[in-house]
């Protein structure tokens, strides 16, 4: 073959490798940065950023291992003391001793310390305030085409919106097909939704802004154009890795 017929064809051949590899020097190319990979879905996050953090109200039971802490600025004993709801459900505070907490709200532990401390202290002088200082009892999942994908912990105030602004969509994220399923005590039941985030960030109305329950499942899809483009990559090389295609190109074994 003529020097020339050979100089095109390695051309031709390397066009893909360059495409996913960088060609011959794609080993040293940097980490990609957050804007990056979160390319075209930037609006929608820098959106979702924005928005009012006016979480509905919930009812939030604490469970072990919830971590607790509590607030008495007149009562010097407790006052700041932080302590992990144990197995048992019970936790022990200074000065009251063993309380059992489990599947109580945070207001209705409150009501409890204080009519313990009622033998020891004036009733206008005890203030006291009880807040889940770490969510361990209970979790929530995101998977899918986000950046901070993962197992996450249910507080009781996770709106859908919260969720994303912490996961962050990628690049190849589909925001009109986000989907929540929730488990069910009954396996033929299905509950399963799915919320257009682009058209509530387009039009800037929240209707779909649901609240996220334990055991949730927040599973945001790659986008049509983002499907075709895996396919296309693996029917592209189905069997041979592209390292080893660059390295075949560039000896001429192709």
């Amino acid at each position: 073959m003529p020097p020339l017929c050979q100089h095109v064809l390695l051309r031709f051949l390397c066009i893909p490798f360059v495409l996913l590899m960088g060609c011959a020097g794609g080993g040293n190319t940097p980490a990609p940065t957050i804007a990056e990979q979160e390319g075209k879905s930037a609006p929608i996050n820098a959106w979702l950023a924005a928005q009012a953090v006016d979480l509905p109200s919930t009812v939030y039971r604490v469970a072990p291992p919830d971590k607790l802490r509590f607030v008495a600025p007149r009562v010097k004993e407790i006052d700041g003391q932080a302590v992990v709801v144990r197995s048992d459900g019970n936790i022990s505070l200074n000065l009251i001793g063993q309380l059992k907490v489990s599947g109580l709200t945070p207001a209705e532990i409150s009501e409890l310390v204080v009519q313990r401390l009622s033998q020891y202290y004036k009733a206008d002088s005890i203030d006291v305030s009880v807040q889940v200082a770490e969510f361990k009892s209970r979790v929530y999942y995101v998977m899918g085409q986000v950046l901070v994908p993962g197992i996450k912990p249910y507080t009781g105030t996770d709106t859908i919106l919260k969720v994303l602004s912490d996961a962050k969509l990628n690049e190849k994220a589909w925001p009109q097909r986000v989907v929540i399923v929730r488990p069910n005590d009954d396996v033929n039941v299905k509950q399963r939704v799915t919320v257009n985030l682009k058209e509530m960030y387009e039009k800037g109305e929240t209707r779909q802004n649901f609240l996220i329950e334990a055991g949730d499942v927040v599973y945001i899809p790659p986008s049509p154009v983002a499907e075709v483009a895996a396919t296309f990559k693996k029917v592209l090389f189905p069997i041979i890795p592209a390292t080893n295609i660059g390295s075949m190109v560039l000896r001429g074994g192709l």
